[in-house]
């Protein structure tokens, strides 16, 4: 039998692991509306373990009907407003600065194109 199986022996020292660090990850909405998409994301949020994951929010529509559940469930938001034309890009500059200063480790993207969009470019930076 391997000593990890049996346990430490008397005399052995007890090292406590250290605490792993918080897997960051970067979602995406259009907005905050009390749609399908933004329940789901918001339950699957408020299931997972805080210790271990870190929750960013980004959205772009002035909808805000969710904000509060998603806070509740731990979720920090990122309301990066509406653009048209060349506000994308300094949306997208936004959104690649929030992904460096954040470290964030996974970006997740629904099904709106906007959402594709930003997080693809974002993801190239």
């Amino acid at each position: 039998m391997t000593r990890a199986l049996r346990g430490p022996r008397a005399g052995d020292e007890m090292r406590s692991a250290p605490a792993p660090a918080r897997f960051r990850v970067l979602h995406f909405l259009p907005d905050l509306a009390m749609g399908g998409g933004q329940q789901v994301l918001c339950r699957h949020i408020a299931a997972m373990d805080p210790r271990l994951f870190a929750h960013h929010v980004v959205y772009f529509l002035p909808c805000h009907d969710c904000a509060d559940a998603f806070r509740e469930a731990g979720a920090m938001l990122h309301d990066l407003g509406p653009g048209s034309g060349l506000r994308w890009l300094s949306t997208l500059r936004r959104v690649v600065t929030l992904v460096r200063d954040e470290s964030i480790d996974l970006l997740h993207t629904n099904g709106t194109p906007v959402d594709k969009l930003l997080g693809q470019l974002a993801a190239l930076r």
